[in-house]
């Protein structure tokens, strides 16, 4: 039996503007919420475009939410 072969090309710069595009920033910032959601009311994020891409930092804000991510490491918990 014959195997059909499918031969794909990628269009790199078809990539790269769908990793900078105002989509993509979008399903960045929805991940990111999530998570910071989950993580509780003291810790927000920031989406920002790199050379490539969009990327998003989760953090705490405040004393309280630096307290609790030192004791508990919720970051790495909410992120499993």
């Amino acid at each position: 039996m014959a195997k059909n072969k499918i031969r794909l090309e990628l269009n790199y710069t078809g990539i790269g503007q769908l990793l900078k595009s105002g989509e993509m920033k979008a399903v960045v910032e929805s991940a990111a919420s999530q998570k910071a959601s989950m993580a509780g009311n003291d810790y927000t994020y920031e989406a920002h475009l790199s050379t490539q891409r969009w990327h998003a930092n989760v953090y705490p804000i405040g004393l309280d939410g630096w307290r609790d991510q030192l004791e508990n490491n919720t970051l790495l918990k909410v992120l499993r």
